[in-house]
């Protein structure tokens, strides 16, 4: 018992949770309002669902465009806000909540690392509480603080156990011949870099078969390293020079698996980008990841020792206008549910903002939280202004309303996808062919 109290409690760099946590709730709000609203309109279509566990169906109402978008945009400004702006446990707690329901309640989002980033999300809940100030130097303050900035966080060291079972458990997913042969392995590998492949082979004077079979054999060991390094990342700033050498290497397999999982143009959204994040900050040397803690939390320490001195008061007055641009945000998206979702995620930030001004507590400051949603309303905003969010959203719905024969409806969406289509990319045939049908004016023939 003792060895495990030692494994989950010992000491640990305490810019790694810090990062952690900050990096990935940052790229949860983009990986919210970029990847995955595009696809909301799917939901709910005839009225038919299946949701991931069989009572989410009998309880909860049937998944619509509107509901899966809202949810997705009050995730991601949630998101945002406790990564840019203060951290609050409750408002963890809603997140993880709200995200989970959003992939669990239908079959159709079937990312299997959906699982992972609610179990990550969750036990962010139970992270210390670790300021910006403390990772910069600033602060020594805390009441789990160690010698050499180290703190003790058994949430962090448990959040490195789970991705250390995801390595074991994808390597052990490739144990079936049809991977260890290589057959699997060139099925997905990219048509145009088949010339390639076949020169290298020829190169090494290796057999074909050999070579794949061999590739594919060489993915299990990495992924196997992979988790011994994650199962040796709690014991990484303990001095013990074993350990880094090991983690050295899970970080280097771990970088240039997910680099190569990219490169396939595997459809697995944005999944790599979390892992390299995870790789970083859990597998490289203290020094580097302090290194950068320090460099990214000195600007934000900063702000947040300047916000800190503003009165309560006007951090509710602030509050309240913070509600009200992000519903603002929400209303200029212009997709269905958004504006619902960003005033509810304004509210929340309000309700927050409340708690903290009545409870008085000194290891809290409204005013962060506010300009945090002021914030991420803002890149909620850019995010959906600045990429084809809003134009695939449309497009998608568009072309399965024309699939099924719902010519008005399918007109109605490419209008909207013609409305925010990017200059080299659009659907101005797909929308004159529906007006075609409809007896209706032309809008682009001939132009």
């Amino acid at each position: 018992m003792k060895a495990v109290e030692r494994y989950f409690f010992g000491p640990v760099a305490a810019a790694r949770p810090w990062l952690l946590m900050k990096l990935f709730l940052l790229l949860l709000a983009f990986d919210c309002w970029v990847d995955l609203t595009p696809h909301g309109g799917r939901y709910g279509v005839g009225d038919f669902n299946v949701a991931h566990f069989t009572w989410l169906d009998a309880l909860a109402p049937t998944p619509t465009p509107a509901i899966y978008v809202g949810l997705i945009c009050f995730a991601g400004l949630l998101a945002f806000v406790n990564a840019v702006g203060g951290v609050n446990r409750a408002a963890l707690g809603v997140l993880a909540a709200v995200y989970t329901y959003a992939w669990t309640m239908s079959m159709l989002d079937s990312y299997q690392h959906h699982y992972l980033l609610s179990i990550v999300l969750l036990v962010f809940v139970f992270y210390p509480a670790v300021t910006a100030r403390i990772v910069a130097g600033a602060d020594d303050a805390s009441a789990r603080a160690l010698p050499g900035g180290r703190l003790s966080a058994w949430a962090y060291h448990a959040t490195a156990v789970s991705f250390g079972i995801v390595y074991c458990y994808t390597a052990l997913s490739k144990s079936e011949p049809q991977w260890r042969d290589g057959s699997a392995l060139q099925r997905i590998a990219p048509e145009g870099m088949a010339p390639f492949y076949e020169y290298f082979v020829g190169s090494l004077g290796w057999e074909h078969d050999t070579f794949w079979s061999l590739a594919g054999v060489s993915v299990i060991g990495v992924q196997i390293v992979i988790a011994a390094a994650y199962f040796s990342a709690p014991l990484l700033d303990r001095g013990l020079g074993w350990v880094k050498w090991v983690c050295l290497a899970g970080y280097f397999g771990a970088t240039s698996f997910h680099i190569g999982a990219e490169h396939l143009g595997l459809e697995i959204g944005w999944f790599s980008y979390y892992m390299i994040i995870a790789a970083a900050v859990f597998l490289l040397p203290g020094g580097i990841v302090g290194a950068v803690g320090r460099f990214a939390a000195k600007p934000l320490a900063a702000a947040e020792a300047m916000l800190s001195e503003g009165a309560s008061q006007s951090a509710l007055v602030a509050a309240v206008a913070a509600a009200g641009i992000t519903g603002l945000a929400g209303y200029a998206v212009d997709m269905p549910g958004a504006a619902v979702g960003s005033i509810a995620a304004g509210v929340v930030v309000l309700t927050l903002v409340v708690a903290i001004h009545f409870a008085k507590d000194e290891h809290q400051r409204p005013m962060p939280f506010t300009v945090g949603a002021i914030l991420a309303a803002l890149c909620m905003w850019v995010a959906f202004t600045g990429t084809e969010a809003r134009y695939d959203y449309y497009r998608f719905v568009g072309g399965d309303h024309r699939r099924r024969g719902e010519h008005q409806q399918a007109l109605d969406a490419y209008i909207k996808a013609n409305d925010y289509a990017p200059e080299d990319n659009n659907r101005h045939e797909k929308e004159d062919e529906m007006r075609s049908i409809l007896g209706l004016p032309l809008r682009w023939s001939g132009r």
